[in-house]
């Protein structure tokens, strides 16, 4: 037998007692003011028997309760009938035009709980659960619900009801991060009333934030017809982040110009407007739009992180940090915001302050995450002593990890064993470099020998001026590809032996490009093509992927090398670091191509956008590659400039003796 917990509470309401009974015997109404019961009702036939679920942290309980005693105005006694053994009483003491109600509840500690709860501790969470439905119940009260001629008893009135009852039930659900009963709660609610706004935008936002941005549209466009004019600027308003989440930003804006229309005010889509104008590519007024949104709300983080990244599109380093700044003092635990301040920290060359910060890069909405998830705890180089085995799990793209691969020997001072867990594309290439002492692919994470795990990009909080040392571990590495494709693509090479053989590559990933500060990294094919008039030269694409599809037929004839299918074919890593050695010079935009050149010391023209990454920022990464040549835009979206300087330099280039 279970142990019995009892509980009391008390309010004072507003309200004549003959209104605040009426509230109270409605019990099929009660969810809507006491959160943690899921659903009351009535047995047909029988007034006074009810059926009851409780949900609440996790758990589901039922049971059926008997109206014991019911003195009119006065007091209802109750007790459990099977379930949850519980029993209680209210009353109801008038008090000249007000009310005060006592609730007591009683219920036997459910076995499945009593291991787990400390039975105090938990009579301290339920009196103060119930103290907070009896305020609630108060507010309703005391709102005019329960007044003759408050609602008409319609269909649709019950509906109405019924609706915002669920709904309630919903934003509670959500404010205990439970998503799973948000959306059983928005979902109940329009099916009691297909038309109810705040449980249409409510469920739009849920979709939203689950990167469901197609049905988060159906939502907001279902209730923008049937919103009040008070409920229209903020509909519009999440109509917008919708489709800019569809890459639609135009109609984005249509919308929101229609939103500050019907209301000036409104900041946060003052604040959206400057996104969509950002994504347009209209950067002094998205600029213009933010500092307005900014003005109007200055504690809002998302105007001034918004405020920051077009800053930062802008190339205005500084004014990006000191915006980004005063969004983490506003929310130092979002981790959007902490890795926005992080990269531009290490822009900024002040890679000390943003190594703890950089961690949020593996929490951040639009995180890539890591190669593998290993079951063992994360080592913290700030409070624990190195572990004999550690394993680093690579992340990001293969461009980061190619990068990071040097700074690995800075560990070996403090394990005696490393483990690196990564792509299987990457192990041939680290064959003989003895970096490390066991390479590991996701599926053969279980060979592991670590006590702790280290994500790979997160070496800086173990060494923290491992940046300063770049230009001297990748000295050390000596990355050789397989002699035997070397060979195969120098001979191809030397069949002209007058002329430069020059690798071209234009396209990065296209996934990685939605972030607003690598917008615009990669060119079009077309932008080069004014390279195949100059003399001397043969060209090979070392494109792959995304981007081939715009090579045309006319390309591989006049263009590329007659050897070029071959090249096509053997897409490896091993191949391409070959392929790349083999090569006089490489002419390419910011990738993996750009890395793997920088590892096996191909000279390489390295064409940056006008807002390049932190990593090529003067002063950030001193020595990252010493054989690349950076050459950047001069204004956004402008390559011409630039690829008449890369023209002009090759002509130049030295030729093969």
């Amino acid at each position: 037998m279970g142990r019995w917990l009892e509980h009391t509470v008390t309010t004072d309401i507003q309200a004549p007692v003959e209104q605040v009974w009426t509230v109270w015997s409605d019990l099929e109404a009660m969810p809507r003011w006491m959160h943690w019961i899921e659903s009351v009702t009535t047995t047909p036939g029988d007034p006074d028997l009810t059926d009851w679920t409780l949900a609440a942290q996790g758990f589901r309980f039922h049971w059926k309760a008997r109206i014991t005693q019911r003195v009119e105005a006065q007091q209802l006694h109750w007790e459990s009938v099977g379930g949850l053994p519980t029993k209680g009483a209210v009353r109801f003491y008038p008090e000249a035009g007000a009310t005060a109600v006592k609730l007591t509840v009683s219920y036997e500690l459910p076995g499945v709980l009593a291991p787990l709860m400390e039975p105090t501790i938990l009579g301290g969470i339920v009196t103060k659960e119930l103290q907070a439905n009896l305020d609630r119940f108060r507010d309703l009260v005391q709102s005019g619900y329960g007044r003759k001629g408050f609602g008409a008893a319609t269909s649709s009135k019950r509906s109405s009801q019924a609706a915002d009852r669920f709904f309630d039930r919903a934003v509670e659900a959500l404010g205990r991060s439970d998503q799973t009963g948000a959306l059983l709660a928005l979902r109940a609610a329009l099916a009691a009333q297909p038309t109810h706004v705040p449980s249409l935008n409510e469920l739009g936002a849920v979709m939203l934030s689950n990167g469901d941005a197609t049905e988060a549209l159906g939502c907001f466009e279902r209730a923008l017809p049937v919103a009040t004019d008070a409920q229209r600027p903020q509909v519009l308003n999440n109509l917008a982040c919708a489709l800019l989440e569809l890459q639609r930003p135009e109609a984005a804006l249509e919308r929101l110009d229609l939103a500050l229309t019907l209301l000036p005010d409104h900041a946060q889509a003052r604040c959206q407007r400057g996104v969509a104008l950002q994504a347009l590519g209209r950067l002094p007024e998205a600029q213009q739009q933010l500092e307005q949104a900014v003005q109007a709300n200055p504690s809002d983080p998302k105007a001034l992180v918004n405020l920051a990244l077009v800053h930062q599109e802008l190339d205005q380093l500084q004014a990006a940090l000191a915006c980004a700044k005063r969004a983490f003092e506003r929310a130092p635990n979002d981790h959007n915001i902490r890795w926005l301040l992080a990269t531009l920290l290490l822009a900024s060359g002040l890679a000390a302050q943003a190594w703890p910060l950089f961690e949020s890069r593996l929490f951040a909405d639009n995180a890539i995450g890591l190669y593998a998830y290993p079951d063992l705890p994360v080592w913290d180089p700030s409070s624990e002593p190195s572990p004999p085995t550690l394993l680093l799990v690579a992340e990001q793209g293969l461009g980061d990890c190619l990068m990071w691969l040097r700074f690995l020997p800075l560990l070996r001072p403090m394990c005696q064993r490393i483990e690196l867990c990564g792509p299987a594309s990457l192990q041939p290439l680290l064959g003989g470099l003895q970096l490390v002492d066991a390479y590991l692919t996701p599926e053969t994470l279980e060979q592991s020998t670590a006590q702790r795990f280290l994500p790979l990009l997160s070496l800086g909080l173990a060494v923290p001026d491992l940046l300063g040392q770049a230009a001297a571990c990748l000295a050390a590495l000596h990355v050789q590809p397989p002699q035997r494709s070397l060979d195969h693509w120098r001979s191809l090479r030397d069949a002209t032996p007058e002329a430069l053989l020059v690798g071209v590559h234009w396209q990065g990933n296209p996934m990685a490009e939605g972030r607003s500060h690598l917008r615009g990294r990669s060119m079009p094919l077309a932008a080069l093509r004014s390279l195949q008039q100059l003399p001397n030269c043969q060209w090979v694409s070392l494109q792959y992927g995304a981007g081939e599809e715009q090579i045309t037929a006319a390309d591989r004839r006049q263009w590329f090398v007659p050897w070029q299918d071959q090249v096509d074919q053997a897409p490896s890593l091993e191949d391409r670091a070959a392929l790349l050695r083999a090569c006089d010079l490489l002419v390419t935009t910011d990738s993996m191509v750009a890395h793997l050149a920088g590892l096996v010391g191909t000279p390489t023209l390295l064409l940056l956008h006008h807002c390049p990454e932190w990593r090529w920022r003067e002063g950030a990464c001193p020595g990252l590659y010493p054989t690349h040549t950076i050459l950047r835009q001069r204004s956004a979206g402008d390559w011409q400039p630039v690829v008449a300087d890369a023209a002009a330099r090759i002509g130049q280039w030295p030729r093969r003796a």
